[in-house]
């Protein structure tokens, strides 16, 4: 009996705090829509913008998304300022995420980061023209950079921010979107480290995660050393924030394959139950592994595929063999399979006599290109015919 009357007080209790919210809530959007409806007749813009706000941020915080991006849509007509629309795409990202809007998403994302480009080009017209003129450009009278456009009141630190904002988003969607070169490019292009300031949507690890993954997936050497290993200090910063995907990029870098996909099973599980990444998942260690065998064989002219079996940790030589002949189907490793006896693949062979010879082709035509340029030049000089 005991256990029947804990129950049903609990039942009573839920019922009671349900109602009592239900009715919290009618009545602020009581409050609010009059507040909407006192604004519209003073018809102050910047008023009517508030209250729209007001009204997406109560439909989102009662879970209601659709509505609450509409009332921020409905917000833009009545901004009057850079710093207004770049509210408004803040907002609007961070419903479309929890709606899995992805097109929109990437839409008010790059939005978002072509206002900012602007805002620069314009600042630094106007630093120019300062310089130039010695004396206040339009933007500078205005007040300067961000202000002076739109009056966004906005710090060089807090606009770098808003734009890492932007960038993270719109790397999401090219992930979400399986463009995961593009992703890369954005979630390593980040200038500024986000902290906790976007947490509600990606920390700071998520990114050193996401961004190392797609970047192993899609860069070439080069690539990894400009935007990942040695001259982005900014991102290699957010990798000490996730000890394991540094260590994976580290063996990956430092050509220990092995070692490297055995981290990554490792993580595996876990990054499974991510809700960006963990649909990605199998794609992105089957690109990696795919670029881990290609870089192996480089350097070989023969190599044993039972001695990559054993370093790449294979079930079995056959296994490994049907990767490598499908890699060499896609073109992506010049080399063929050597069946008979011990498997042997061997680099296909070049004639490096004809190659020369076409290059020094290739170059004697562009000379003579060059020169025929050049003579031309000269006569229509001498003759004064040049414009």
């Amino acid at each position: 009996g005991g256990e029947e009357e804990e129950e049903e007080e609990g039942e009573d209790f839920v019922e009671n705090w349900s109602r009592q919210m239900d009715l919290e809530n009618q009545n602020e959007r009581k409050r609010l829509d009059e507040g909407l409806t006192s604004s519209k007749a003073s018809s102050l813009k910047e008023s009517i913008r508030l209250a729209h706000n007001d009204l997406g941020d109560y439909y989102y915080n009662i879970g209601d998304l659709k509505e609450a991006f509409q009332c921020y849509a409905k917000s833009r007509e009545y901004g009057t300022s850079v710093k207004h629309t770049l509210a408004l795409c803040v907002n609007s990202i961070r419903v479309a995420l929890e709606l899995n809007s992805m097109a929109q998403v990437l839409l008010y994302a790059n939005k978002g980061l072509a206002i900012l480009k602007n805002v620069d080009q314009q600042s630094a017209a106007g630093e120019t023209e300062k310089k130039m003129a010695q004396r206040p450009s339009i933007i500078q009278q205005a007040g300067g950079g961000i202000e002076g456009i739109g009056g966004a009141g906005e710090n060089k630190e807090e606009q770098n921010l808003t734009r890492a904002k932007f960038t993270c988003a719109a790397a999401l969607a090219h992930l979400h979107f399986g463009k995961y070169a593009e992703a890369a490019k954005h979630f390593t292009s980040l200038k500024t480290e986000i902290g906790h300031s976007y947490a509600e949507v990606i920390s700071q690890q998520d990114v050193a995660v996401y961004g190392g993954l797609c970047a192993l997936a899609t860069f070439d050497r080069v690539q990894l050393k400009k935007r990942v290993v040695h001259e982005n200090f900014t991102f290699r910063d957010m990798l000490s924030t996730a000890p394991e995907m540094r260590d994976i990029v580290e063996d990956f870098w430092n050509s220990r394959y092995p070692q490297c996909l055995s981290k990554l099973d490792v993580i595996k599980k876990e990054l499974l139950l991510d809700i960006h990444v963990g649909k990605h998942v199998h794609k992105l260690f089957s690109l990696i592994r795919q670029k881990a065998l290609i870089q192996y064989t480089k350097p070989f002219s023969a190599l044993s595929l039972a001695t990559m079996a054993s370093a790449f940790n294979c079930d079995s030589v056959e296994n490994l063999e049907k990767e490598i002949a499908d890699l060499i189907t896609a073109d992506k490793i010049r080399a063929r399979i050597d069946s008979r006896g011990e498997k042997i693949l061997r680099a296909k062979e070049f004639d490096k006599r004809m190659e020369t010879f076409e290059h020094v082709q290739s170059t004697a035509e562009k000379f003579v290109e060059n020169a025929g340029e050049a003579l031309l030049r000269s006569s229509l000089n001498r003759l004064d015919l040049a414009l």
